[in-house]
């Protein structure tokens, strides 16, 4: 365990990224402090303390990952042989969406029916003010375009400060701007909501034949809604073991608390 989180300190320095809420716990139940982040130290083993539980979230913006880095510590501590032919253009990155923000999972949502031919690509290129754009997004004009977005999703009083907790997680960097590459991040989110949809669909499919007989099986009170708990309870009773909470969000399009028939159609 020292050592793992002796690579991860390590890997914090040379890809100029950060912990995220970091944790220590000392082995009496003491929690220690951890105000100005992780302390350097930690980057060796001998440097890591012996005892206690460390917890964090490891953040790094695309630009910066060390694909050289990353591959020596496969080959060195996990014994992993990688062909040197493989470059990081060859590697697909995934998001899991139970570390991802939930506002984060439905602004996808929104760009996607918003730019249904050009996607989060032309999302960007619109927040960033056109192809007059300068390759960066500013809080300024992310806030601007987002207080534009007419959604169900995103509504009420919290609006603006749930826009900045976006912006303040694809800014990977924390300089104060997203890159098209911190952009980026956001498509590999989009890959994993389609996957868990498709598997989720099949399990559907493979339990009870079809759609319709899914959504009656769901809609325990038989009222024409499936409500968050009905959902949930039945998918645990199914044995499903997917994203069933973050699914159930992004079909709710009216956030309103439940699902219709057609929504889940």
């Amino acid at each position: 365990h020292r050592m793992m989180a002796a690579i991860i300190v390590s890997l914090q320095a040379k890809e100029t990224a950060f912990i995220a809420n970091p944790g220590y716990v000392l082995q009496d139940g003491t929690v220690q402090e951890l105000d100005k982040g992780v302390p350097r130290t930690w980057a060796s083993e001998k440097g890591c303390p012996k005892f206690g539980f460390f917890s964090g979230t490891y953040f790094a913006a695309p630009e910066k990952r060390s694909w050289k880095t990353r591959v020596e510590n496969l080959q060195t501590y996990a014994r992993w042989t990688i062909d040197s032919r493989i470059t990081a253009q060859d590697v697909s990155w995934w998001s899991s969406l139970a570390d991802t923000n939930d506002d984060v999972i439905l602004f996808v949502e929104v760009m996607r029916s918003t730019y249904p031919k050009g996607g989060l690509d032309e999302a960007f290129q619109k927040i960033d003010g056109g192809e007059g754009g300068n390759g960066e997004v500013s809080l300024r004009e992310f806030e601007s375009y987002c207080g534009r977005i007419n959604n169900n999703w995103f509504s009420g009083k919290q609006k603006t400060d749930r826009f900045r907790s976006i912006f303040r997680y694809l800014d990977a960097t924390q300089e104060g701007s997203i890159s098209i590459q911190e952009w980026s991040q956001l498509h590999s989110v989009a890959l994993e909501l389609d996957r868990q949809a498709s598997e989720l669909y099949h399990f559907m499919i493979f339990l009870k034949g079809g759609l319709e007989e899914a959504f009656k099986w769901l809609d325990s009170d038989e009222d024409g809604l499936v409500t968050q708990d009905q959902w949930q309870s039945k998918l645990r009773e199914s044995g499903y073991f997917g994203a069933g909470r973050e699914l159930y969000f992004i079909l709710d399009r009216t956030n309103d608390g439940s699902i219709s028939i057609d929504e889940f159609m």
